[in-house]
């Protein structure tokens, strides 16, 4: 929702962008956080209410500024900004690792409201009270303590006119055992919205089905297509100033409480339930058509509308736009719903299911059939890439080789080379250079026979990452060649970032290093074109390694610290730890093993947060270099044992034969 004019950012892509906003959030809360501390002399408070809610986005932001906020400071061993994070959640919510990670985090049971308590929030709603202890008890035994059944309670009293203000002070008009008083929260809840005139209901019943946050254009929108309220902005402001709605921001509005929302909503019929979400879903289409984070709201309502092929094409437009903006696991949550509808649509539809029996003899003849089909394919393979993205393999390979199945009955060529391009990225993750090979080869002879640049381009350097992989430099030389080749056709910047790096890795490898930096500092020039930040890290990370291969640990050890710098302000893990992993091998080949092991424990931790087996072996390693060192033979054995074990799970060849001679070492010493 962020807007923006800078015409610097409009050629910059979604990661990068979403990376630039959370590093501007974090230096704008230690700007705060500075003033704070040094004009006031006191720690900057930030407070988060009902975190049980929190999206993803916002989960992913939090986690970077626990990781990223004061890393400097850390690092540098300067006086650290004083932040206080305050959190209020329900039992449900699980508290992040990262909440441990550079912080004290201290966990807090608010217990249910004592008499005391109770008082003093009647006291804060009337002002002076006389109210008998017979109705506190009664309050108390009502409502365990809950804060809101007490507000709500006291509220529904006043609207009955069951406490009055009488010589500036409040009382009840009548004792309490006339006074009938709803023993549920849901019950005072309904009873208030009962008591309300027919227009406000109308109003809180609408809002509700929009949702627990809600826009008052919609709403307006409604009343002009069903009843042209003329007192809905009077109506507006009374439900307003009576607590039963907020307003966040000029159009934006809440419900004080999520459970008087569910209340309105439980009050509608369901038949009128489904009629108010198909205009509320053409209301958000048609106001807000240019719009994509309106996306998934439209989706919903069409949804449980049932209004199916709108249902499936917002879905679907909604999990791109969230897969588009790296929100993972919402896109997963669209993507999975419109799988289940496109399935329904299949199964319950006689015509397909006679189609799809006869498949073999009229396959795609069938336009509507196909359309599903297609369909069904293209997002098993979105969501199946994104499940490879946050390491969820086998989900993945699942989804894929579904979308394959698919493809294939409909002799899909284009479909097949893509999704058997990403199969072959899943076994080469896994290690599997067999299999992995087998599946680039054929994406690239189905590309090849389609004549499509992009396929050829993705399949070639995939294909070399294998020769790569194992130790042949030659083939794996020729492919990234091809690759920039079509990449440069193609006018692929990124494409040929990658493959000029891939270069430059190759020319480290063999010994060449006047042309790996030749290569790095091309790939470091387009990187900062694209305002790639990630690419521009990991290229200095290469270089900081050309630096150490000629043994100026000084110059290394700058690449590594900028490396790492860049990472933080990133939120990235990954890179964090390959940077902190760096720095523990120029400080282990400056004799310095206190430092080195420091390095290589934090980048073990975030290395087993990631579940990044393959770094965690090079990690395990490496400490059992610097054990062995210092003489402790066992703690190296077991870091050596580990070592192997996990490049034989891993099927790395290169890595199980360097464990095992290590392991050598040790006996021999």
């Amino acid at each position: 929702g962020v807007k923006y004019e800078d015409v610097r950012l409009e050629k910059v892509d979604p990661k990068t962008l979403q990376a630039l906003i959370n590093i501007s959030i974090r230096h704008t809360i230690e700007a705060i956080a500075y003033f704070v501390n040094t004009e006031i002399n006191q720690p900057l408070v930030i407070y988060f209410d009902d975190c049980q809610w929190l999206d993803e986005p916002s989960k992913n932001l939090f986690k970077i500024l626990l990781t990223a906020l004061n890393a400097e400071e850390k690092r540098e061993n300067i006086a650290n900004r004083n932040l206080i994070f305050i959190l209020t959640y329900r039992t449900e919510f699980e508290p992040f690792n990262e909440f441990d990670f550079n912080s004290r985090f201290t966990q807090l049971e608010l217990n249910p409201l004592t008499i005391d308590n109770s008082k003093e929030l009647i006291g804060s709603m009337l002002g002076d009270y006389n109210l008998p202890d017979d109705f506190i008890k009664t309050v108390m035994k009502n409502s365990g303590g809950n804060p809101f059944y007490i507000e709500e309670l006291v509220n529904y009293l006043i609207e009955q006119g069951k406490i009055i203000k009488k010589d500036n002070n409040c009382i009840l008009t009548d004792k309490i055992e006339n006074i009938q008083i709803p023993l549920s929260l849901n019950n005072i809840i309904l009873s208030r919205i009962d008591n309300l005139n027919g227009d406000m209901k109308k109003i809180l019943q609408r809002a509700s089905v929009i949702g627990h946050h809600f826009l008052k254009t919609i709403l307006k929108y409604i009343s002009d297509k069903i009843d042209n309220d003329s007192e809905i902005e009077h109506n507006f402001s009374k439900l307003e100033s009576d607590n039963w709605i907020y307003n966040e921001d000029e159009d934006k509005y809440l419900f004080k409480h999520i459970m008087t929302s569910e209340v309105c909503y439980n009050t509608i019929l369901q038949y009128n339930k489904k009629i108010l979400h198909r205009i509320i879903a053409e209301a958000t289409e048609e106001l807000f058509r240019d719009n994509k984070e309106h996306y998934g709201d439209v989706a919903y309502h069409y949804e449980i509308a049932e209004i199916k092929d709108k249902a499936i094409e917002y879905l679907e437009k909604a999990g791109d736009f969230a897969k588009k903006n790296y929100q993972n696991e919402a896109a997963i949550d669209f993507y999975n719903r419109e799988l289940i509808i496109i399935n329904d649509q299949l199964k319950n539809n006689r015509e397909l299911r006679i189609i799809n029996d006869q498949l073999k003899t009229i396959g795609s003849d069938n336009s509507q059939f196909s359309t599903f089909n297609s369909q069904l394919i293209d997002t098993l393979l979105k969501k199946g890439i994104i499940l490879q993205l946050i390491g969820k393999w086998d989900e993945a390979l699942v989804d894929f080789k579904a979308s394959l199945e698919i493809a294939e009955k409909l002799e899909d060529k284009g479909r097949i080379a893509k999704v058997v391009g990403n199969i072959g990225w899943l076994y080469y993750l896994k290690g599997d250079n067999v299999r992995a090979m087998e599946c680039y080869e054929k994406d690239l002879k189905i590309s090849e026979e389609l004549g499509d640049k992009n396929g050829i381009s993705g399949a070639v350097g995939n294909i070399g990452n294998v020769y790569t992989r194992k130790g042949d430099y030659t083939r794996a030389m020729e492919c990234y060649e091809n690759k920039l080749k079509y990449c440069e056709e193609l006018s692929d910047k990124s494409g040929i970032s990658a493959a000029t790096g891939n270069i430059g890795v190759l020319h480290t490898r063999v010994g060449n290093l006047t042309k790996a930096m030749e290569c790095f500092l091309k790939q470091l020039i387009l990187s900062e074109e694209l305002g790639d930040k990630n690419g521009i890290a990991v290229t200095t990370g290469n270089i900081g390694g050309l630096y150490k291969a000629k043994g100026d640990y000084t110059k290394a050890m700058e690449c590594y610290e900028k490396q790492l710098k860049l990472s933080e302000e990133l939120g990235y893990k990954s890179g964090i730890a390959r940077a902190s992993g760096n720095m523990g091998i120029v400080h282990w080949n400056k004799g310095d093993f206190t430092k080195a092991m420091e390095c290589y424990e934090k980048q073990l931790k975030l290395c087993e947060e990631l579940g990044d087996k393959s770094l965690i072996s090079i990690t395990a390693g490496n400490m059992g270099i610097v054990y062995k060192d210092i003489g402790n033979y066992t703690r190296a054995m077991e870091c050596y044992e580990k070592d192997l074990r996990i490049c034989e799970e891993l099927g790395n060849k290169r890595g199980t034969s360097v464990a095992v001679g290590n392991m050598g070492v040790v006996y021999n010493n």
